[in-house]
């Protein structure tokens, strides 16, 4: 740490600039960052539920808060190590990041999410298709949640709270919503405090990486009961793309895969099944009338985001 901060002053007194690296690095970072953090961190989730290896709610968080520090350690120096589109939005308002870089960083997030989701489900699809047999699940239908639960965050849990109407009950959507703001908001003010050069208590030198990790367990460990502690949009809605995609294009549906593409990315009429047509927000009524919903997390992304046509909330 000594010798940059030395080489840092020779370079001020020689008139030479730091530049930052170019945007295309930089995105190639939080794509490979963010893709790290969903790996490592959804992957414990996995092993979790399908294999019970890691049992109780700490470890599970504590491979999201190691997934974090070994994330921006490994990126951090390039891009920052955003690695969230509320962290990036954030940093934007308040920060000085450059509105240009926010739209590019945040598909690089969405990508490297979505990557390490497919590699997950490729890795443990035989085991998924197993667990929902044993427990007479049919994708799509009540009781499904305990498998589409690993691929995007619901509101109750439906792993510790179940999905039926006593468990909403106890846990409304509006206290789900109210539990992911302040999560998202505690995550984000202890980054800027953490990394803040005026902060004369901040951690010393590369200590800043595991103190935001370990927030981010803490804040798992106590939120994650009620809506499975999503703070980010990169690390819940590209998850849950390859578990619809599997769902859309199963054996049942079209035979050719071009259908079965434009079928799964647009769903249209079909013997059997409503027309419906999403727009980038479904109406908040339609989506309290479902039986089951995925959390609706409070950051601005998930509203735009294109991706919401995927419709988790009917898993």
């Amino acid at each position: 740490m000594i010798f940059f901060r030395v080489n840092a002053i020779v370079l001020k007194i020689l008139g030479v600039a730091m530049q930052p690296a170019p945007l295309l690095h930089r995105c190639l970072a939080e794509l490979a960052g963010t893709f790290v953090l969903v790996f490592f961190g959804t992957g414990a989730v996995f092993v979790a539920v399908l294999t019970g290896a890691l049992s109780g709610l700490f470890q599970v968080a504590i491979v999201w808060g190691l997934a974090i520090g070994l994330a921006i350690h490994a990126f951090g120096a390039i891009s920052g190590a955003h690695l969230n589109p509320a962290v990036t939005l954030a940093l934007m308002a308040y920060r000085g990041f450059r509105w240009r870089d926010v739209l590019p960083y945040v598909v690089a997030q969405l990508v490297g999410a979505f990557l390490a989701s497919a590699l997950l489900y490729m890795l443990f699809s035989g085991l998924l298709t197993d667990f929902e047999t044993t427990h007479e699940m049919v994708r799509g239908q009540p009781g499904s949640q305990r498998s589409a639960m690993m691929f995007g965050e619901y509101t109750p849990n439906p792993g510790m709270l179940g999905s039926d109407a006593a468990a909403f009950e106890k846990v409304s959507l509006l206290q789900g919503f109210a539990a992911e703001g302040v999560g998202t908001a505690i995550l984000v003010f202890m980054i800027f405090a953490m990394t803040d050069p005026t902060n004369r208590s901040r951690p010393d030198g590369n200590l800043a990486a595991p103190a935001i990790g370990l927030t981010v367990t803490a804040l798992i460990c106590l939120i994650a009961p009620l809506t499975q502690a999503g703070f980010n949009p990169a690390r819940d809605l590209p998850r849950a793309t390859p578990f619809q995609l599997a769902r859309r294009l199963g054996p049942d549906r079209h035979p050719r895969t071009t259908r079965r593409v434009l079928h799964a990315l647009h769903p249209r009429s079909s013997p059997g099944r409503p027309h419906r047509r999403r727009l980038l927000c479904p109406r908040l009524e339609d989506a309290l009338s479902r039986p089951h919903h995925c959390c609706l997390m409070p950051q601005l992304i998930r509203c735009f985001s294109p991706l919401r046509n995927l419709h988790i909330s009917s898993m």
